[in-house]
């Protein structure tokens, strides 16, 4: 690294386990200020970048800012002890689920992914949603009081995801322990007596995803799977079989994991700001502050992506093969695109901008559903609790890729 990168020496260690857990706000401001690129070994020596004109440009250019080795496989990030408890499909140093891929691959796999998720299939999903959402508060109406993280967000969302998915109704509860397991697997801070018990979780997984595979290529349905496993026709190729298996368990994990942080975020945001509980019974006023809360409270941490060549970025000089790590939740509180960007502004007039979901070709495919959700959840829950009021103030999760609370408590 050249003198250019000499500004990130002294910046604080951003520290999303600890230190900055709850709050990370005041550092990425700094951040963007003084440290616009700046090191970080508490995520494993990446290289951090926080502005948000930065951050959309390097999104946009893959052939500059590649995916490829952006998410290690499992058999790259884990002690030959892991490596040798995992399943054959895990194993495969080659495997994707789209996310870390770019050129031809990725135009094929991100065909036959945007097919899956198209917007008539979500569509079909909504009427479910809603119902959902109110037969959990059906529930809880007469307790007086509830953890909306246990009783609302977590139970609401796990059944969406596995319904899009096409997740047999019978092996929800299962599919979700198969999908988290691969999720230890791929974080770096997990222990490994944890990683073994989940690579044990993920054979049984691939004995019923090659079952259900061969179901869904003779018998198709509406949903992901089948589009993943069969494809359609002349519209999508199916993926192939470690492709598959591997992003039918991402997949999951990301529709899971974003849009339950991002209606516990949009609930307590709600519920801190007088009147915006009332408001949300609008399904418009609704889907304004949800869009809000995406921006001021990014569920995901960020994506990552590895230069392909020497790059300047803000002045500091990187050589090829730096990994570095977009941090959405500062690009979406940069004043130069958000002015007054650490005030929840609902009607804010360019909210979309955020970069909750990503940016270029990798934009998050089931953007469309999380939407649906977390802005259907705020208003039912505002319609059906309206004297719904916030116990104590929520602590946020420990959590390598996303960021969300650890419990939202309430009283009615």
């Amino acid at each position: 690294m050249s003198d250019a990168a000499m500004p990130a020496v002294g910046c604080p260690e951003f520290d999303p386990f600890q230190a900055h857990r709850n709050d990370p706000y005041p550092l990425f401001a700094q951040m963007r200020e003084r440290f616009p690129v700046a090191p970080n070994q508490t995520l494993g020596g990446v290289q951090l970048v926080t502005r948000y004109d930065d951050i959309e440009r390097i999104a946009s250019d893959p052939e500059t800012y590649s995916s490829v080795g952006s998410l290690p496989v499992p058999v790259a990030s884990n002690v030959p002890e892991v490596i040798a408890a995992l399943p054959e499909f895990a194993t495969d140093p080659d495997v994707a689920s789209g996310v870390e891929v770019d050129g031809t691959r990725h135009e094929r796999m991100r065909t036959t992914i945007q097919r899956a998720y198209r917007g008539p299939r979500v569509s079909a999903l909504a009427a479910d949603v809603e119902q959902h959402a109110n037969a959990l508060l059906d529930r809880i109406a007469g307790d007086g009081q509830a953890d909306l993280l246990a009783a609302y967000a977590h139970p609401l969302v796990s059944r969406a995801t596995s319904m899009l998915l096409g997740v047999p109704e019978d092996y929800h509860d299962r599919y979700e322990i198969w999908a988290h397991s691969m999720a230890a697997i791929l974080t770096p801070t997990v222990p490994v007596e944890q990683k073994l018990q989940a690579a044990r979780q993920l054979h049984d997984y691939q004995a019923f995803a090659l079952e259900w595979r061969d179901q869904r290529r003779t018998s198709p349905t509406d949903d992901v799977f089948s589009t993943f496993a069969a494809g359609e026709g002349g519209e999508a190729e199916p993926l192939q079989d470690n492709e598959l298996l591997y992003a039918m368990l991402l997949h999951w994990v990301a529709g899971y994991d974003t849009t339950r942080n991002g209606i516990l975020s949009t609930l307590h945001l709600m519920l801190r700001h007088p009147g915006l509980w009332e408001r949300a019974t609008d399904p418009r006023e609704a889907e304004h502050i949800a869009e809000e809360a995406l921006r001021f409270e990014a569920p995901h941490r960020g994506l990552m992506r590895v230069t392909t060549k020497p790059v300047t970025i803000s002045g500091t000089d990187l050589p090829a093969g730096t990994p570095l790590l977009l941090m959405f939740a500062s690009a979406n509180r940069d004043e130069h695109v958000f002015p007054n960007a650490d005030q929840f502004v609902v009607d804010r007039p360019n909210a979309k901008q955020h970069v909750a979901f990503g940016k270029g070709p990798h934009l998050c495919p089931g953007a469309t559903m999380a939407r649906y959700e977390i802005r259907t959840a705020a208003r039912v829950a505002a319609t059906r609790l309206p004297k719904a009021t916030l116990v104590g103030d929520p602590e946020w999760r420990p959590d390598y890729f996303f960021r969300g609370l650890t419990e939202l408590r309430v009283t009615w």
